[in-house]
């Protein structure tokens, strides 16, 4: 499941501009000789990453910051589309997927990493919903205190800091306390807004800093 995902991230960047099979093409050499590596050297007791005492709970290094980066080289080599290229501003067509598929996938994808039922699991639940919830709310609130002269708050707002919640506290997830947890939405929606403003690429979907940056912030 997490080489299927982590490539459904990558491609995301060649989303309204990529052509399908070299799409296809670029995903089976991209799982194959990248994240494949990158899982290896991270879960294997035998990865270089592992022997030096790396802890990754659910996939922050293979899965967010494997293809968040490679994302952004993705969207460097595809250029623009063209209604980025005439200024127009690009939004989320359908919001109610938008919720349904920030929210509703984490909680076995976290959840689920340690391959067990038990108060681990349930732990790591409560943690993952604690940092897309204080991620959300820092998300919204610094749209309403820093937009102007619109203040208001968006679903769209929230989905975006929920998910920068959720993806830096993957790493960690299995680790960390409760209270713990409520630090990294905050932290990296801070970044994730800081950085992505620092960068003039199409990124359709803010991959880079949604997945890079997020990923990186959850794993220091």
């Amino acid at each position: 499941m997490f080489p299927t995902i982590a490539t459904t991230i990558v491609i995301g960047a060649a989303s309204e501009r990529g052509r399908i099979w070299s799409t296809i093409v670029f995903a089976f050499v991209w799982s194959t000789l990248v994240y494949d590596f990158v899982a290896c050297w991270t879960w294997s007791p035998d990865g270089w990453a592992a022997t030096l005492g790396t802890l990754d709970h659910a996939g922050g290094t293979p899965v967010h910051i494997a293809a968040g980066t490679s994302a952004f080289a993705y969207s460097l080599v595809l250029g623009k589309r063209a209604p980025v290229t005439h200024g127009e501003q690009n939004r989320p067509h359908n919001l109610d997927n938008l919720f349904i598929g920030t929210t509703l996938p984490w909680f076995g994808f976290n959840g689920g990493s340690g391959l067990t039922v038990g108060i681990r699991a349930a732990l790591v639940g409560v943690v993952t919903n604690l940092a897309a919830f204080t991620g959300a709310f820092t998300w919204c609130m610094l749209d309403y205190f820093l937009l102007k002269p619109k203040h208001k708050i968006t679903l769209f707002g929230f989905c975006m800091g929920s998910m920068a919640g959720l993806v830096c506290i993957t790493p960690g997830s299995g680790y960390i306390n409760v209270p713990a947890s409520a630090f990294f939405g905050s932290i990296s929606v801070y970044f994730d807004r800081k950085i992505k403003t620092l960068f003039k690429i199409d990124d359709p979907f803010d991959i880079f800093a949604q997945h890079r940056i997020g990923g990186f912030v959850g794993r220091l």
